[in-house]
């Protein structure tokens, strides 16, 4: 038998069949439509060689570790290029399932955006049966004789107004 193939550390992963144009050494025209800038001989510092090596060094960051989710912070913390352009690449990559493709979900991170809410209180200002949407602007002669306010607050969960603004699952709503 031959000698042993040297380990490189990478491990083998599954892509998925829209990502057969990645080859490691080759530049797809997709990637050339992608980013144009890095093949247009504009720029000293973007060339399709630099371009390769950001994009395989990625690819192979993520074969290191393919089961755990890589980032688009980490992978940007280790090219020598500009944030934006680290970031799209990353985006692009994992878009087409080159990286992050075999990640376990609670290796995933949770979505930027509001915090889940389901714990905090919700309150919702409801018209009460027989008073229109304008009277909430305190132009009512009944708010302003001190009556019933037009509105009531209530939770979310806890009261519904059909189209006809009365209020579901609580009888009649009027008493008659």
């Amino acid at each position: 038998m031959g000698p042993a193939a040297p380990t490189t550390g990478l491990h083998p992963v599954s892509m998925p069949a829209c990502a057969a144009w990645y080859h490691p050494v080759k530049i797809h025209s997709m990637e050339r439509r992608a980013f144009p800038r890095w093949f247009d001989s504009s720029s000293a510092s973007r060339t399709p060689e630099v371009y390769v090596r950001c994009r395989d060094t990625i690819v192979s960051m993520y074969r290191q570790l393919p089961h755990r989710y890589l980032s688009a912070t980490a992978a940007r913390k280790t090219l020598v290029v500009d944030a934006a352009f680290a970031i799209r690449l990353h985006r692009f990559l994992e878009r087409w399932g080159v990286i992050n493709y075999n990640v376990q979900p609670q290796s995933r991170p949770v979505p930027n955006g509001a915090a889940p809410a389901s714990h905090w209180p919700v309150r919702v200002l409801v018209p009460l049966p027989g008073n229109s949407l304008d009277a909430g602007l305190g132009v009512s002669s009944e708010s302003a004789a001190g009556g019933a306010p037009p509105f009531a607050s209530t939770s979310m969960d806890a009261r519904r107004v059909d189209s006809n603004r009365t209020p579901m699952g609580g009888g009649s709503g009027g008493g008659t």
